[in-house]
């Protein structure tokens, strides 16, 4: 393009970032000009054999300043096959935010003008001055996310999952610089980790794709190898939790007991991942009501290995890798003198694999990992009201 033809101004830096894509179902490359208008602009430029390029469409960014454009890529977030355009601003600031990404979902072949999520990063952070398409992470078969925020502390990466509803709002890790435990040859800790971000290659064969991360400030690279994610679908057959009667004691389990009592089967399965590898060890918990400060005190309690009353009960068991569901049986009691009988009972089951420790030559092959998006669920146990049919007690004064 030329000063009279071309689609913004002079000075906007058009073609600070480009990336491409079947945005509108055929080919078009899109260009940032961080400058333009001030608040910064992505022009999606029609594939064609023309001198320049036809103009399809231009995005606005909405904040004066915030550099909007700085920073582009292209990832099928949703795993319909098409690609989503991702845009940075690492200059967008709030009282209390720092940078901002945003996302444009491909919606059968048009790409919205209106973003479809917006993610934002902690204040002078400048999130998003890196974006990557780092693959299939979670072999769910949607690509997922990194975002650089260099500025937070000595630096930070967010790594947001794709989903068969768009990409993950919250990020799955994030990973921090002054955690690698790492240094620079002359002895300084890894500063500005998250300027630059390459991701989508396997560099180490296990056929999970693999991150390296720039540190210009410690003219370094880091290299971070992707563990194997091992799928696992978790759930629980809850019979005796409905309409439990807080009067009469007892229960299957245990029918001699002076308290009501209950049984439940915390149950799991899990993907076969690995033809070496038969069974798992996998240590799960099961709380009761205190989980997300949604208590201080519980009503009902487990009896643990040593026979002590307790309402985080854990413990450790050994599944098969084969796809076969496997349940254990868990019973619990409820406290004597319980006065509130109508709110539900709510319980958090969680699952999470037993690490064998790493040998001294393991340094490459690396110990897989449980999705954790599939590892854990919250359901609850409901007691009886003699309120009819519908289970609804309503007074009637």
């Amino acid at each position: 393009h030329t000063d009279s033809n071309s689609p913004v101004d002079k000075y906007s830096y058009l073609g600070m970032s480009v990336t491409g894509g079947r945005f509108f179902g055929h080919m078009s490359y899109a260009a940032g000009a961080p400058r333009s208008e001030g608040h910064g602009q992505v022009v999606i430029f029609d594939k064609s054999t023309d001198n320049p390029m036809p103009v399809h469409s231009i995005l606005d960014g909405e904040q004066f300043g915030s550099s909007f454009g700085y920073e582009l890529t292209t990832a099928d977030v949703n795993g319909d096959h098409r690609p989503d355009l991702i845009v940075a601003a690492p200059l967008y600031f709030t009282k209390t935010e720092g940078g901002a990404v945003y996302v444009y979902q491909n919606n059968q072949d048009t790409l919205p003008t209106k973003y479809t999520l917006k993610l934002t990063g902690p204040l002078e952070s400048r999130f998003g001055l890196a974006l990557a398409n780092i693959g299939d992470l979670n072999k769910d078969n949607c690509e997922d996310l990194a975002v650089g925020a260099p500025y937070e502390g000595n630096g930070v990466v967010y790594i947001y999952l794709g989903s068969r509803q768009g990409l993950n709002s919250k990020p799955a890790q994030k990973i921090l610089a002054s955690e690698l435990g790492g240094t620079v040859p002359n002895g300084q800790p890894i500063r500005t980790f998250g300027i630059s971000i390459s991701g989508n290659t396997d560099l180490d064969d296990n056929s999970y794709p693999d991150v390296v991360i720039g540190a210009f400030n410690s003219s370094a690279a880091v290299i971070l190898l992707a563990r194997p994610i091992i799928s696992i679908q978790t759930s629980v057959q809850r019979e005796e939790l409905r309409n439990m009667d807080p009067n009469r004691p007892g229960c299957l389990a245990d029918p001699a007991s002076n308290l009501t009592c209950f049984t439940f089967r915390a149950c799991c399965s899990i993907d076969p991942y690995d033809e070496k590898n038969k069974e798992l060890r996998l240590a799960y918990s099961v709380e009761a009501e205190t989980f997300d400060h949604l208590k201080k005190f519980s009503r009902v309690f487990f009896f643990d290995r040593d026979n002590k009353r307790t309402n985080v009960l854990s413990r450790v068991v050994k599944v098969h890798t084969d796809g076969r569901t496997e349940c254990q049986a868990v019973t619990g009691y409820i406290k004597s003198n319980t006065r509130d009988i109508q709110t539900p009972v709510r319980f958090r089951l969680k699952y999470s694999l037993e690490e064998p420790p790493l040998a001294e030559s393991a340094l490459v092959r690396l110990n897989p990992i449980l999705d954790q998006t599939q590892a854990h669920v919250d359901f609850e146990g409901t007691f009886q009201k003699d309120c009819g049919d519908d289970d609804l007690c309503e007074s009637n004064l």
